[in-house]
């Protein structure tokens, strides 16, 4: 009988997102993690996906996310001008490797309030990354209660009201820097950098 081909959800996936416009961050056993963007650039050894970039596309939904939690070592999602359901950030969960999420949006294809705020329920992170993105005051009010968040980066936001402000200062995210415009504006693959944790 002929041998059946073996599993690979990892190249599956990484195939299917950059068919997509997208790009992933790979690693091979002993090697430091690099962006792929093409599919001939997909190593023919054996990898494991560690961050995934979506890129424009409509939006994220949960069916997405479900293909996404074949990747057992995924530890970044970066959403660049794709915004997600709620059902799609409710999804993540699921992914109990993810320490990363960022999101930045584009024109009038906006993340609904509901997506944000479900964004402080994936108590897994430790750094969230907003670029172009309307917040509403619940995100402030919750974000604090992940209990791993270290880093809250706002990019290119309206200025936080006095109401914002004295929500995230009644509960602040431990040990968390928060990180605002000094941004390169030149430096378009912010996103992009997501990669394995480092060594401890």
């Amino acid at each position: 009988t002929p041998s059946q081909p073996v599993k690979d959800p990892d190249r599956d996936v990484a195939k299917w997102v950059i068919e997509s416009g997208g790009w992933v961050n790979v690693q091979e056993e002993g090697k430091p993690s690099s962006r792929v963007t093409t599919v001939p650039e997909l190593s023919k050894d054996r990898f494991v996906v560690v961050g995934v970039g979506i890129v424009k596309q409509p939006s994220l939904t949960a069916a997405d996310v479900e293909r996404l939690a074949a990747l057992t070592k995924l530890w970044g999602i970066g959403l660049e001008f794709t915004p997600p359901t709620d059902d799609a950030v409710r999804a993540m969960k699921n992914l109990r490797q993810l320490r990363h999420f960022g999101l930045s949006d584009l024109g009038n294809n906006r993340t609904s309030d509901e997506a944000l705020v479900a964004v402080t329920e994936l108590r897994q992170l430790e750094a969230v990354a907003l670029t172009s993105v309307q917040i509403p005051d619940e995100f402030f009010a919750r974000v604090g209660q992940l209990p791993r968040l270290r880093d809250l980066a706002l990019y290119n936001v309206r200025p936080l009201s006095a109401a914002q402000l004295e929500l995230l200062a009644a509960n602040p995210p431990q040990e968390t820097g928060v990180a605002g415009p000094q941004i390169d504006p030149d430096d378009k693959g912010w996103l992009g950098r997501l990669g394995p944790p480092p060594a401890s």
